[in-house]
């Protein structure tokens, strides 16, 4: 049996991470958007195969570096054959620049980019959910939720990939706000995060598959005072059931 034990991230962490290594010059937001956007299809493809190669994929795009995310997967997968419709939800403001930045290479691609709740072609192979991963700060209400559904068409797809988490999951509770887009798979990235194994999370992420990124051990270690959450995916994972089906915790604390 594994003894293999994981530290789970919160999404603060995750991105003061993110920010030491592109602050230190190692990599660039750019560069980690393609790892990501690469990742996801990797992974996908891994569990799944290229169903979308020949078939119709739909990505939908958030107004952030998560919807930056999306902007890479569909140029891969219109690489590897597939049909994509990339839906996006404006931002208020400016996107952040490599968000900008990947959509821009999507266009130039000669990729459509069409508004989320406009009306699609629907009978798609598989849906990626990039519309807002670990930067979600507000429910997904009804209104947005109705706009997906319109996009995609009311069968939705059966399988959906959720980019860092589904659109309606807390990262750092495990907590549905409000109402969520459960995934088929969820691939996240570094590191699995405190929400895909607690509270509703692993009910909603479905499979989890973590892709690596170019971040090494000296910019991902924690200052010495850092709280640290860690645990045994395969026993964090398990939903429903009365409290003692799960085993028993360990809390080692100081004052």
């Amino acid at each position: 049996m594994s003894c293999a034990w994981v530290e789970l991230m919160s999404a603060a962490r995750m991105r003061a991470i993110e920010q030491a290594a592109i602050g230190g010059g190692r990599v660039t937001g750019a560069g980690l958007m393609e790892q990501a956007g690469r990742g996801v299809v990797e992974a996908a493809r891994a569990r799944f195969g290229p169903l979308w190669r020949g078939r119709s994929a739909a990505v939908l795009c958030g107004p952030g570096n998560n919807g930056g995310d999306g902007f890479v997967i569909a140029r891969l997968l219109v690489r590897e054959g597939a049909r994509v419709e990339l839906f996006a939800l404006e931002p208020r403001g400016a996107r952040p620049p490599d968000a900008a930045a990947a959509l821009r290479r999507w266009q130039e691609a000669g990729g459509r980019i069409r508004p989320l709740g406009e009306s699609g072609a629907g009978g798609h192979a598989v849906v990626f959910d990039a519309l807002f991963g670990i930067g979600l700060g507000r429910p997904l209400d009804a209104d947005l939720e109705a706009r997906v559904r319109a996009s995609i068409g009311a069968a939705g797809a059966p399988v959906w990939v959720a980019v860092d988490a589904p659109s309606g999951l807390d990262l750092d509770s495990g907590r549905v706000l409000d109402r969520v887009l459960p995934a088929s798979l969820t691939v996240t990235f570094h590191r699995p995060k405190i929400g895909h194994h607690l509270a509703d999370g692993p009910a909603a992420c479905g499979a989890l598959a973590v892709a690596p990124l170019d971040l090494d051990d000296e910019t991902d270690a924690p200052p010495p005072d850092a709280p640290r959450l860690v645990g045994r995916p395969e026993g964090l994972r398990k939903a429903g059931g009365h409290k003692y089906d799960h085993g028993h915790a360990l809390i080692l604390s100081g004052g």
